[in-house]
């Protein structure tokens, strides 16, 4: 049996018993702490799914794991440049005391809004880049 037909027959019986827990849930037949104790457990099942499958299908397919594999390096590189470029300095406003903002804290945030700038700055020459070569083909 394939990969793809385990992971149907898992998302299918899954969803089943979503719809009869949420059914019983509705009837009466739980009440709300058994049903956050299943949703926590859901939610456990989709984490430990999302990273363990793609590191199954790279184990498969390891050709495709090259391209993979330098799309991570290149988001890492991004966070690395961004790390580098932050500043500590802990902003002061009006309320800041309030926040209790550390230098790494201030140091963390910054490095999130420089690697957002850079992101979006390849996304828009990626999307022009994209644009402008279908003119001339």
């Amino acid at each position: 049996m394939s990969l793809s037909k385990i992971t149907s027959f898992l998302l299918y019986g899954l969803m089943i018993l979503s719809v009869v827990i949420f059914a019983t849930y509705i009837f009466g037949a739980i009440d709300e702490g058994v049903f956050l104790g299943i949703a926590y457990l859901f939610f456990g099942l989709a984490a430990v799914s999302s990273v363990l499958f793609p590191i199954i299908y790279l184990v498969l397919n390891p050709k495709k794991a090259k391209s993979s594999l330098v799309g991570v390096v290149a988001i890492g590189l991004v966070f690395l440049i961004s790390y580098l470029l932050a500043d500590s300095t802990i902003p002061k406003f009006i309320g800041s005391d309030a926040f209790n903002i550390s230098e790494s804290l201030a140091k963390m945030v910054d490095t999130s809004i420089i690697s957002l700038y850079i992101l979006a700055t390849i996304t828009i020459v990626a999307i022009i880049y994209s644009e402008v070569s279908k003119m001339f083909k």
